[in-house]
């Protein structure tokens, strides 16, 4: 690319900047980790030139050879390194937790923050892997699936004598209570606030590391208690709706997509929507990165694809649209135009 340098980076800082780079990808960033990234990128000139090199690899895999062979090749296998590297960083993180060295997590999650997210989920009571769907039936005949990735916990509830209270702790879950004199009062907790389901069938997604609460209702009313003092009376929420929820309150409202619900049947339905948002919701169901390039992050897509064969799903996108899927490393993936 020829908005590259070309002069040489030291190996030490590419292979730096692509330990930097699998931190930002891979991971739940925090403001602290960010602002360490940025301290390390001014340090130096070339932090900054490393950094631009591991960038030109992602960005415009159409023209490779804007690196010289041997440091493409090197940035290859240092991003492959430090993809590997993090993800044993992570093996560690949990075995810590499941035999209890609360002291060490408690050093471990001030030293390298992003791990708090996956800490508060290896704790819970019930949580999926990246690429499992999890059905669970609830007291009083209700169901609860848990997406990709997904973790909750849930116990009676100390307020509502035979009440349930779920606490959304990461990802999505599809809600469906109990009906009829045998059903048990529910209520879900996020960061946002109480949802309280009226006899109901209903989605909750946490999105931006938590700072959002996605909730769509497919049958029934929902009661929303925002949290803190944002709003005097609860809100309701009835069938077809669909609100994001934020630290100001709600957000945005709109038509709730029925096939929002159809990842618990394991399928991907879209209508009209863009090729970049449906690589972000299939890459929900892979480990590693997968990516779009823009040339054709704005083609519209429409159809089924199954979540737990995304491999499966890419080919037929790339079957039905004219890009192809360009495996730049085992764990990182990029569809680009053909």
């Amino acid at each position: 690319m020829s908005s590259v340098e070309s002069r040489p980076v030291a190996q030490r800082a590419l292979k730096d900047a692509a330990e930097w780079f699998a931190v930002l990808s891979l991971a739940p960033v925090s403001p602290e980790e960010q602002a360490r990234w940025r301290r390390w990128l001014e340090a130096h000139p070339d932090h900054r030139r490393a950094w631009a090199r591991v960038e030109a690899v992602d960005a415009d895999l159409a023209t490779p050879r804007s690196l010289p062979d041997h440091q493409r090749q090197f940035a290859a296998a240092a991003l492959d390194n430090a993809a590997e590297q993090l993800r044993r960083r992570r093996r560690a993180l949990r075995l810590l937790t499941l035999v209890g060295s609360v002291g060490v997590l408690g050093v471990g999650a001030a030293r390298h923050a992003p791990t708090r997210g996956w800490i508060s989920a290896l704790a819970s009571d019930q949580r999926s892997a990246t690429g499992e769907i999890r059905r669970l039936p609830l007291a009083g005949g209700g169901t609860l699936w848990l997406a990709s990735a997904s973790a909750v916990d849930l116990h009676d509830d100390p307020l509502v004598p035979g009440g349930q209270r779920l606490r959304l702790l990461q990802g999505e879950v599809l809600v469906e209570t109990g009906r009829g004199a045998g059903a048990r009062a529910l209520v879900v907790e996020t960061p946002q606030g109480r949802l309280a389901p009226l006899g109901t069938r209903f989605s909750v997604r946490l999105q931006g590391e938590g700072a959002h609460t996605l909730l769509a209702v497919f049958e029934g009313r929902v009661q929303v208690h925002l949290a803190g003092a944002r709003a005097a009376a609860p809100l309701t929420l009835g069938a077809g709706q669909q609100w994001v929820l934020g630290a100001d309150g709600v957000q945005s409202e709109q038509a709730a997509d029925p096939g929002r619900e159809a990842w618990a049947r394991g399928l991907l339905l879209v209508d009209g929507m863009r090729l970049e948002d449906v690589a972000a919701e299939l890459s929900r169901y892979r480990r590693g990165r997968l990516a779009c390039a823009p040339a054709v992050a704005d083609l519209r897509v429409t159809g089924g694809f199954p979540l737990q064969d995304t491999d499966r799903a890419l080919a037929m996108l790339a079957d039905a649209l004219p890009v192809q899927v360009h495996r730049v490393l085992p764990w990182w993936v990029r569809i680009e135009r053909r």
